[in-house]
């Protein structure tokens, strides 16, 4: 078995055409929830981006139980975004990410697909409901998350 992770944050704009299993599909229960999120704005604005970027943690986490004991032979999972970046980038610092991790899923690889940061925007919307972070620690984060864990990094 063999279990990789690509973060790509426009991925959504081309879903599934490589093989892998998009863990935040726009027809799944998430982004669907998300987008209900947005027409209540009062509920949208209130909570704190902290909610919604632990709440794709654990979306990810949940996803990770269901579908890790599938997993035949090689599979790749994408996601646009890596929670512990997020948090950085949004300058939040307590929260219980280290709790979640530990719970997820072992990558036998990550890899990161480089995107300019205008390209952010429309995934933060759709996964997050608005733009919870500021995109350039964003890049900069994980950009260094990167480098520390040794991930693939693709332009």
């Amino acid at each position: 078995m063999s279990l990789s992770l690509l973060i790509d944050p426009t991925f959504s704009s081309a879903p599934g055409t490589d093989g892998s299993r998009d863990l935040f599909p726009d027809d799944g229960e998430y982004v669907g929830a998300i987008a209900g999120l947005q027409r209540d704005t009062t509920i949208l604005h209130d909570l704190p981006d902290a909610v919604f970027i632990e709440l794709y943690a654990y979306e990810m986490l949940e996803r990770s139980c269901e579908f890790a004991p599938k997993v035949r032979g090689e599979e790749t999972w994408r996601v646009p975004f890596w929670p512990a970046s997020l948090l950085v980038a949004a300058d939040i610092s307590v929260h219980a990410l280290r709790e979640i991790e530990r719970m997820m899923a072992v990558f036998d690889s990550i890899i990161l697909v480089n995107r300019p940061q205008t390209a952010l925007v429309p995934e933060s919307n759709r996964v997050l409901g608005a733009l919870r972070f500021d995109p350039e620690l964003y890049v900069a984060a994980v950009t260094d998350q990167a480098r520390i864990e040794g991930w693939e990094v693709q332009s």
